[in-house]
């Protein structure tokens, strides 16, 4: 499940605030915080303009800088598929 960030990280974004993220393509950009980020849930999405991938964000544990993985994997650890015996 996707980690709630820390209040103090909350508290002290502002707005306009961007932070250097690293692509799975080794492509590096500048991104500000989503509106779910900036309420507090340490959550967002982009797409890398280098190479288009879908990405999940979210802010590392110091707050200074975005980590991202392919959608994909976000969902497939995050929300793994209903096998048979959970329709049961």
């Amino acid at each position: 499940m996707t980690k709630p960030m820390p209040a103090s990280i909350v508290a002290s974004q502002e707005l306009n605030a961007r932070y250097p993220m690293t692509c799975v393509c080794g492509a590096k950009h500048d991104v500000r915080p989503s509106w779910s980020m900036q309420g507090g849930m340490n959550s967002g999405h982009a797409t890398c303009p280098a190479c288009k991938v879908f990405l999940h964000l979210s802010l590392n544990e110091a707050g200074d800088a975005m980590e991202c993985e392919p959608f994909d994997d976000y969902l497939a650890r995050e929300h793994p598929p209903l096998t048979d015996s959970d329709n049961q």
